[in-house]
Formats: structure tokens, sequence, C-alpha cells
């Protein structure tokens, strides 16, 4: 008799480790929520269909990207400035108090918000020169 149950036993025990694996499977394809990085792609592929947009006279968000590392980067173009005619440091001084107090209240970011997502906000003047770029963290976001 024992020779006829450890059969069956192997069967019995391949057969669970074979429906676990399936149900695995199956978990990781249909059901498992997006990984935050993806879900960035996903917003910065939507945000680039309506680009360029002009934000006032003076600015164009141009577009989105998300990088790796849960990175999501905002870039502008300055319509009027060049950038040898320009303080940056002074721009940045004045605009990033203004930037981090949008991302802490922005409806919009929430998401952003609640996974950690690091902003860049980058900008280059009208010949598409970089100008600068200001980083909002969550060591910034969150205190």
């Amino acid at each position: 008799m024992n020779g006829v149950q450890k059969p069956a036993n192997i069967k019995t025990l391949i057969g669970v480790v074979a429906g676990v694996a399936v149900m695995f499977l199956v978990q990781q394809f249909f059901f498992t929520t997006p990984s935050v990085d993806s879900q960035l792609i996903n917003a910065a592929s939507e945000l680039n269909k309506n680009c360029p947009i002009y934000v006032n006279k003076y600015t164009r968000f141009d577009n989105a990207i998300a990088v790796q590392g849960k990175i999501f980067q905002f870039d502008y173009t300055i319509l009027n400035v060049v950038k040898d005619s320009i303080d940056t440091l002074a721009i940045i001084k004045n605009t990033e108090p203004s930037m981090l107090n949008f991302v802490k209240t922005s409806p919009a970011l929430k998401i952003h918000r609640e996974n950690d997502v690091t902003l860049n906000f980058a900008y280059r003047d009208k010949n598409g020169k970089y100008l600068f770029t200001i980083t909002i963290g969550p060591g910034k976001y969150k205190k």
C-alpha cells in the first residue's frame, strides 16, 4: 500500500504547486496594481497628448517625462528670455517657494505626494537652451 500512496501524494503535490503557480501568474498579470513608475509613464504620455500648452504669455509647458525611480519632470520654455540675459539664481529663489506650495496643495499632484514622487520643473530659454531645474522631493513637500 505504501507504494500506491506515494505516487498519489506526488501527483497531489505537483497539482497543488502547479495550481499555486498559475494563481500567482494570473494575479501578477491581471490583478497587480501597476508600479508607480509605470503609472508615471502613463501620466506623462497622457499629458503629452495636449502639448505644447501655453501657461501664460511668458511660459509654455512643452512635455512631461517619467524617469525610473519615481521622478516626474515637467519641461517648460520661458518664451521671452535668452539665457545670457537673466539671473537664474534670482528666478529660482523667487519661484521655488510658490512651486513648493503648489506641489503641497494641488489636488492634481495628490497621487504624486502619496507615492513619494520627486517632481522636477525644468526650464529652457526661447532658443531651447537649458536655464535651470527646480526639484521638489518628498523631503521638501512632506515637511
